[in-house]
């Protein structure tokens, strides 16, 4: 028996940095009856760097065992090109087996979803912002009759803030 994360038939929502992150996978021998010689594999239709980035075609990865461990597990790195808020994919688990034969683990109509959110950890926003993945808009529900904190700019980046009022610019460090 195999155990998977995240699981077939269900929707997993990740939250993933713009500049980072991994998609992992990692699946669990259960009952030790998984010849070792067989490949765990996952089916999906996640792209990578290295394909067509017009194409998010169905294309296998193969799982990595461990020693002394009844985990494999799966690092995808995040296509770099992926720059939506959201986005989503499906995926769906096989076992190569050593005579060559093709072990589908999924059901029809039962492959996995993953709905990836993106969102930029170099700035922080408080209160009512909306957000798509080229600009930030911030709308007050009531009037503001004392300073309010909107926003804090996170150590990640080196940035400059520019005053412009109708008579003087300022340069702040």
């Amino acid at each position: 028996m195999l155990a998977f994360n995240p699981p077939l038939g269900e929707t997993t929502i990740l939250n993933i940095p713009f500049h980072a992150g991994h998609l992992s996978f990692t699946a669990t021998v259960t009952d030790g009856q998984l010849d070792a010689r067989s490949t765990i594999q996952i089916w999906s239709d996640i792209p990578d760097n290295s394909r067509d980035r017009e194409q998010q075609e169905w294309s296998p990865r193969s799982f990595q065992s461990h020693q002394n461990s009844s985990a494999v597990s799966l690092s995808i790195p995040f296509p770099d090109f992926i720059h939506p808020s959201r986005s989503q994919f499906s995926f769906t688990y096989r076992i190569l087996h050593p005579d060559g034969r093709v072990q589908w683990l999924g059901d029809f109509g039962k492959n996995g979803s993953l709905i990836v959110n993106r969102y930029d950890d170099r700035l922080v926003l408080f209160g009512d912002w909306s957000t798509n993945h080229q600009a930030h808009l911030f709308t007050a529900k009531s009037a503001i009759k004392a300073p309010l904190q909107v926003f804090t700019l996170s150590d990640k980046i080196q940035w400059r803030c520019w005053d412009l009022s109708s008579r003087f610019a300022y340069l702040l460090p």
